[in-house]
């Protein structure tokens, strides 16, 4: 697995005029590499996320001010979705350690 942290112009609010740099995370796995075929793709995906009798939704912000999502400038050119658990959670362990080496900073 590759997490690489780059920046890409976007907005965040409604109201925002111009683009400012935004924090955008890129995670690139084994399996995106084409090494695993599409089948065994979605195998692991339903194994790593059993149906649910509730499935979570969007729920609206209602918010006068801050946009649902981030709108970057650039869309980007690679594959966005969902990641697999297991690696939202090696994501996550390591912006928790960034932040515990950098208090001043993370």
């Amino acid at each position: 697995m590759e997490i690489k942290l780059s920046g890409a112009l976007g907005r965040r609010t409604k109201f925002q005029d111009k683009a400012v740099a935004q924090l955008v995370v890129d995670v690139s796995t084994k399996a995106d590499d084409g090494s695993l075929d599409p089948v065994e793709m979605q195998r692991l995906r339903q194994a790593a996320a059993p149906p649910v009798a509730y499935p979570p939704r969007l729920v609206d912000l209602n918010d006068d001010t801050l946009l649902a999502e981030m709108k970057l400038v650039d869309e980007p050119t690679g594959v966005t979705g969902d990641l697999l658990p297991h690696v939202q959670a090696l994501v996550l362990a390591l912006c928790q350690n960034v932040e515990n080496i950098n208090p001043r900073h993370g």
